[in-house]
């Protein structure tokens, strides 16, 4: 029993000191950890605004060339029939969207619902129009329906959608 204290009056300060230096190198560790992890990710935010930039002006783009006055006067051609304008409307809508759908990933779920609801929308809306129509009338009859019923009903998803996007990216940038 004698020799058993001497060794434990050395031993027990060495279990604590172990615990001690113990305890403080894993929170060194941690520390570091969090601050490389911090590091990695400025770095990686660093290199993925200017692709979210690009992003963000591809979908205002986007929208800008889908917004109906703008579309109209892009695909229209002289001698067009409401078929002809409604197709080719309907296949620039198309292909901008799909030409830019990979964008999604940059933005917020909401901003690319509304793009989503805007293509909707402005489809429709073509459709409706020139099935009020008759196919081989002048396009600019079909045009001139589309943009009047904008401006009466007072609504331009394509706008509403213009206006979130700019919002969330001057909260982003």
């Amino acid at each position: 029993m004698q020799t058993l204290v001497p060794i434990l009056q050395m031993t027990i300060p060495v279990i604590v000191l172990f615990i001690m230096i113990y305890l403080m190198l894993r929170a060194f560790l941690d520390h570091e950890h969090k601050k490389m992890a911090l590091n990695i990710r400025a770095e990686q935010d660093k290199q993925l605004s200017p692709v979210k930039m690009q992003a963000y002006e591809r979908l205002v783009l986007l929208l800008e060339r889908i917004m109906p006055e703008n579309l109209i006067l892009r695909v229209s051609q002289p001698g067009d029939t409401v078929l002809s304008l409604q197709s080719s409307m309907i296949k620039a809508i198309r292909e901008e969207y799909e030409y830019n759908m990979s964008q999604q990933l940059y933005v917020s779920a909401l901003a690319w619902e509304g793009l989503i609801k805007s293509r909707d929308f402005l489809i429709t809306l073509i459709n409706t129009s020139a099935s009020e129509l008759s196919p081989g009338d002048p396009a600019t009859e079909l045009a001139i329906r589309i943009l009047t019923k904008i401006n009466q009903e007072n609504i331009n998803m394509v706008s509403n959608s213009l206006t979130t996007l700019k919002e969330e990216f001057q909260k982003s940038f």
